[in-house]
């Protein structure tokens, strides 16, 4: 009878021991946080690639941090910056659908615009950028420069 008891309470400590190490697995949401964070200082580094790696990981990963708007906008950056426009324009699309106010997508797919010469289209993400941060936004104010640049 004794021995039984102890077979017990050690199955029972395994079952624990075993379920804690698989459950710490499944959802590392500061993982994902690490990641995001990561991604940026790519950026701010010029390393894209790598970059698109990380956010890509993120891509149906829920933080209280960042939307998967933020997440399909980085990735428009990066392809943007790589010169893979059509890529860029996709992502930032996505991110736009999730997010139509997204004023970070905006300001980019105006700049994306201005740099594949769709000089109208730019305009018009500037005019809903004005609608949604304001003239005074900084999104505003940088993609209105770069607007006014290309023109003269």
């Amino acid at each position: 009878m004794l021995f039984l008891k102890y077979i017990v309470i050690l199955s029972l400590f395994l079952s624990q021991t075993a379920f804690g190490a698989g459950s710490y697995d499944l959802d590392d949401s500061s993982n994902y946080e690490a990641d995001y964070k990561l991604g940026l200082e790519l950026i701010k580094k010029e390393k894209y690639e790598p970059a698109i790696s990380k956010f890509k990981k993120l891509i149906d990963k829920k933080s209280d941090n960042y939307t998967q708007a933020d997440i399909y906008n980085y990735l428009g950056y990066t392809h943007r910056k790589l010169k893979k426009f059509d890529d860029a324009e996709t992502y930032y699309l996505k991110a736009l659908k999730l997010d139509s106010d997204h004023v970070g997508a905006l300001e980019y797919i105006g700049e994306l615009y201005l740099e594949t010469y769709r000089i109208e289209e730019a305009k018009n993400s500037l005019q809903k950028l004005k609608s949604v941060a304001g003239e005074s936004s900084e999104e505003y104010i940088e993609l209105s420069k770069l607007i006014s640049n290309y023109t003269q």
